[in-house]
């Protein structure tokens, strides 16, 4: 892992912290941090554009709905969701 990598974990741990809930239940932190050819093109938090909505969907689904993000490395301070519920694939 080089230094680069470090950095863009470090900054979706500060995106993490953003976190906004719904509710009270107890939810995860969850920080995105979306690079491609050496540039960081995105990055989310949960909670950051709609109650509820993952740090990981707000940054694929919502942020770059329309663009490739082939060859893109995402960090992220949570595993991504493998299951998803109507309409979020």
């Amino acid at each position: 892992m080089g230094s680069e990598d470090l950095d863009y974990i470090r900054l979706a741990v500060a995106e993490a912290r953003k976190s906004k809930f719904e509710d009270t239940t107890p939810r995860p932190y969850v920080g995105v941090v979306v690079v491609k050819d050496g540039k960081i093109i995105t990055t989310a938090h949960r909670g950051e554009l709609g109650s509820g909505e993952h740090g990981e969907f707000t940054a694929l689904e919502r942020k770059l709905k329309d663009e490739s993000v082939a060859g893109a490395t995402v960090y992220t301070t949570l595993e991504p969701c493998t299951t998803r519920n109507h309409p979020k694939v």
